[in-house]
């Protein structure tokens, strides 16, 4: 299908870092395949694609002819007097890291058409990264959308964010957020399109990622741990309160840690694990799903609807 001049295409998809263009309608994703509704897929990982009707599928960029000479851009390190840190709805490959000092410091790099589309505001002590079409608003260290599910975690009160995907861009790269906060900080990341990586930030930790990117942590304190589609969050350690839901086929896992209270909700087919030690937990499975946790000292509360599995170490 011809192109509009001067007009450039939407991207339907980022995955592991690599955007996905077409003329096509999405039917559904798994993993890192995508199927359209004319029995067409592509494969991210594999650099596979099966076009099977009309119009184009294209992996990394929109043009058959790419433009090496694309612009970039850099941004920092710059420094800001904040506590805690949210970051939504931008299209990068994002790196947390703890360090010694007591800012946290920011730096993007990457295709100027994307770095520009990243917004950095700083409310009280909460500094909030997010994509210019963010659908978030903040107040001091309120997170609040439209949608009423909040939570309360590290002394942040945060709501469930919708990512809203209008930027169009061309690049065959997406920008690199690297972002240093001090140890102890409360960090929030909601719907990140690329890969994202955290460090022993030793603070509360909430993560919701809708789609089919991972998110990979270190050790953390409370955890609200939310997945939506077929993405994987991975944390090495959980000490506190910690919370796991997945809609979906996702896998959320826990390799150690202590919770004096966990609570796990799966619904589908994903599968969540908590390798740790719980003081006391609440679990549930609707579907095909699967709970696995090592250790609970008191008697679990369980619950299954469906064909799914619980099973608990010591019970």
């Amino acid at each position: 299908m011809p192109q509009e001049e001067g007009k450039m295409p939407q991207p339907v998809a980022v995955i592991n870092g690599i955007a996905v263009y077409t003329n096509k309608q999405v039917s559904h994703i798994v993993n890192t395949r995508i199927f359209f509704h004319d029995g067409s897929w592509c494969d991210v990982k594999s650099g596979d694609v099966s076009n099977k009707g009309p119009g184009y599928i294209r992996m990394g960029s929109p043009n058959i002819a790419e433009n090496d000479d694309e612009e970039m851009k850099v941004i920092g390190p710059k420094e800001y007097e904040a506590e805690k840190l949210l970051i939504s709805e931008v299209i990068a490959n994002v790196t947390i890291m703890p360090h010694d000092r007591q800012v946290i410091s920011v730096e993007i790099k990457g295709p100027k058409l994307l770095v520009e589309r990243i917004d950095i505001d700083q409310g009280g002590s909460l500094l909030d990264i997010s994509g210019s079409e963010k659908n978030v608003s903040i107040s001091n260290s309120s997170f609040q959308s439209n949608v009423s599910s909040n939570f309360v975690i590290g002394g942040i009160t945060m709501s469930q964010c919708s990512f809203v995907n209008s930027a169009d861009f061309s690049q065959r790269e997406i920008p690199e957020l690297t972002v240093k906060v001090p140890k102890f900080s409360p960090v929030a990341v909601f719907n990140i399109f690329g890969k994202t990586e955290i460090g022993d930030t030793e603070g509360p930790l909430v993560v919701e990622l809708q789609g089919v990117d991972d998110v990979v942590a270190g050790k953390v304190t409370d955890a609200d741990l939310k997945l939506q589609g077929a993405g994987n969050i991975k944390v090495n350690e959980v000490n506190g309160q910690t919370k796991m839901q997945i809609q979906g086929t996702g896998n959320i896992n826990v390799k150690d840690g202590q919770a004096d209270w966990l609570e796990i909700h799966v619904q589908g087919v994903g599968n969540a694990r908590f390798n740790g030690t719980a003081e006391n937990a609440r679990l549930y499975v609707q579907g095909v799903g699967d709970i696995y946790v090592r250790e609970v000292k008191s008697r679990p509360r369980k619950s299954v609807e469906g064909v799914g599995t619980i099973h608990v170490g010591n019970w």
